[in-house]
């Protein structure tokens, strides 16, 4: 009867009915594996030509273009990490404000850094001029090292305009320049450098194995989004 007819019914559209989507599934994953293949195109130019290393930076380069904002964001949490644990607040900031946004010095009327619950910082100043040096003396567990993660994280917001760098370990005295000893010390950009070095020279060398071109291209991409050409200048700044 009619009622056989209403369950026999079939509504076409419905949520589980891919007849209606856009693609097909087939379309989505060739479209997915479409960019699992090897990028050759940082290893030959558009008229065919080998890249030099140069221009292959330079490619890779204008593509991260889009992607340095969200990059920096992934840096920055990953260094601000190990100081999750910490809470810290300070004076409000007007970032729009040209006086702090140009100030090579630091001025913080107050700020506050407390971890699980113990209280390192209390309405506390923190006054650095342009051009000083400065020792930073206390004893044990009264929260030096926090201070300075709390910076190197941007918990503690300093003017845009002043430069900083952590460096996790200590240094063993010896002939190696202090720049290099503080570049050394960033272990994530100093690898980076290294491994850049060994896969430049076999793709050079004619290697175009599909792993090491994209990873050369990773290699690239976070060597940018970390400032890793950078370094060696703030570095030289901050100990001249």
């Amino acid at each position: 009867g009619d009622d056989d007819d209403d369950d026999d019914e079939v509504f076409y559209g419905a949520p589980d009915d891919h007849a209606w989507t856009d693609k097909s599934h087939a379309h989505k994953e060739a479209e997915k594996k479409k960019d699992e293949g090897p990028d050759l195109s940082l290893v030959y130019g558009p008229d065919g030509k080998k890249l030099s290393n140069k221009e292959r930076k330079r490619l890779l380069k204008a593509r991260a273009a889009a992607e340095r904002a969200a990059e920096y964001e992934k840096s920055a949490a990953e260094a601000s990490a190990e100081g999750a644990q910490f809470a810290c607040s300070q004076t409000a900031v007007n970032e729009d404000d040209p006086q702090w946004m140009n100030s090579l010095d630091v001025n913080i009327p107050s700020f506050n850094i407390s971890a699980a619950g113990k209280i390192l910082f209390k309405d506390a100043t923190f006054n650095v001029a342009h051009g000083r040096r400065y020792g930073l003396v206390g004893p044990n567990g009264k929260g030096k090292s926090t201070l300075l993660k709390m910076i190197a994280s941007n918990d503690l917001k300093m003017p845009p305009r002043v430069d900083f760098l952590y460096v996790e370990q200590e240094v063993v005295a010896d002939d190696t320049p202090a720049v290099d000893a503080v570049l050394k010390a960033d272990k994530r950009r100093w690898d980076l450098l290294e491994e850049e070095k060994t896969l430049t020279k076999a793709v050079d060398g004619g290697d175009e194995d599909p792993k090491k071109v994209n990873r050369l291209r990773e290699v690239y991409e976070e060597l940018e989004a970390i400032g890793a050409s950078s370094a060696e200048a703030k570095a030289r700044r901050i100990l001249n």
